[in-house]
């Protein structure tokens, strides 16, 4: 994914989460794990977001296949930041692919 600071100012993320789930045959939406290894989300807290620069950032699940699978598939992620006052911004996006395509819904407050 690609996080960019759409503001006029540098912002220092504050709080970075992740999460997925996948829809299994009977209808129930479960929970996949992220890599216990994994520091991406880590290393992103305190990091300073220039206006205007884009930051790739990867993140890994444990299921296999869980990029090819038919079955629809949820992400959630949830980006606080602060700009020049203490002030704490937030940014929601949820991405919801399903055999019929993808839907995309992005808040900030």
């Amino acid at each position: 994914m690609v996080i960019e600071n759409v503001g006029s100012v540098p912002a220092e993320v504050t709080k970075w989460q992740v999460s997925a789930t996948l829809m299994d045959l009977d209808g129930r939406h479960e929970r996949i794990e992220q890599f216990e290894g994994q520091k991406v989300l880590e290393t992103l807290l305190g990091a300073c977001l220039f206006p205007g620069r884009e930051t790739a950032v990867s993140v890994e699940f444990q299921h296999p296949g869980i990029w090819r699978t038919p079955l629809p598939l949820r992400l959630l992620v949830t980006l606080e930041y602060r700009g020049i006052t203490d002030r704490i911004y937030r940014t929601n996006v949820e991405v919801e692919r399903t055999p019929d395509g993808v839907r995309q819904r992005t808040t900030a407050t």
